[in-house]
C-alpha cells in the first residue's frame, strides 16, 4: 500500500513539474542569439522606448499586445530572455527580431519585435 501511495505521489509530482515546464518549441536552426541574456524589467524599458523613426513611446510595453502579454505571463524566476533574430535561409539576411524565453535549455516562447 505504501508503494503505491508512493507511486501515485511521484507520479502527480512529475505531472505538476511537466506542466510548470510549459512545452517546449523545436528550435529553428536559423533562429540566431544576437546578444546576451536580458531581464523582464529590462525588456519591459525597452518595450516603453520611442522608437528609432521618432513614434512616441507607447503608454504599455509593446502597446498592451497580447503575446507581450502572454510571454509576460509565462515567465517565470530563473527562465532567461535572449534577442535573436531569424532569417529564411541559414547565412542569409534576418527578416524577423525579437526575444526567446528560455526555461533552462528549453524555448518556451518568442516575441518577435520587428518582421521586415
Amino acid at each position: 500500500m505504501n508503494k503505491v501511495l508512493a507511486l501515485v505521489l511521484l507520479l502527480v509530482s512529475l505531472s505538476a513539474r511537466s506542466q510548470d515546464l510549459g512545452q517546449c518549441q523545436a528550435t529553428d536552426a536559423r533562429l540566431q542569439i544576437t546578444g546576451p541574456d536580458i531581464s523582464l524589467t529590462e525588456m519591459e524599458e525597452r518595450g516603453l522606448r520611442p522608437s528609432p523613426r521618432g513614434r512616441p513611446a507607447p503608454t504599455l510595453p509593446w502597446n498592451g499586445h497580447k503575446n507581450w502579454l502572454t510571454f509576460k505571463s509565462t515567465f517565470r524566476p530563473g527562465d532567461r530572455i535572449r534577442p535573436y533574430s531569424l532569417a529564411f535561409k541559414l547565412g542569409e539576411k534576418p527578416f524577423q527580431w525579437g526575444y526567446a524565453l528560455y526555461r533552462g535549455d528549453c524555448l518556451l516562447l518568442i516575441f518577435a519585435v520587428r518582421v521586415a
